[in-house]
């Protein structure tokens, strides 16, 4: 199981570095960033919202809302950039402090 939540914040990591890197992506790949940045945050949100970190758990529903493929939000890619930045810097957070062996 541990191997799994590992997964769910290792691919969305590489797809956010992947952004924050390469200027200049084909449109598809925002939608398939959007959507799974929208999966794992609720899976996050769900997993985390019983447990002592209740603050994280917000954050988690905020960056679903804030990646919604259904009602996308509109914002400037430079805007963007500083998001992909600190949804990152969240992702390996959790992947590294809080999922280590």
């Amino acid at each position: 199981m541990k191997n799994i939540k590992q997964i769910t914040l290792l691919i969305p990591l590489i797809l956010l570095i992947l952004a924050i890197i390469f200027d200049g992506l084909p449109y598809g790949f925002f939608t398939l960033l959007r959507i799974v940045i929208f999966i794992s945050a609720l899976y996050y949100f769900w997993l985390i919202k019983n447990d002592q970190k209740s603050w994280l758990s917000a954050i988690f529903l905020l960056i679903a809302i804030l990646f919604n493929p259904i009602i996308p939000i509109y914002l400037s890619r430079p805007i963007w950039f500083f998001i992909d930045i600190i949804v990152a810097a969240l992702y390996s957070y959790l992947l590294l402090v809080l999922y280590k062996e």
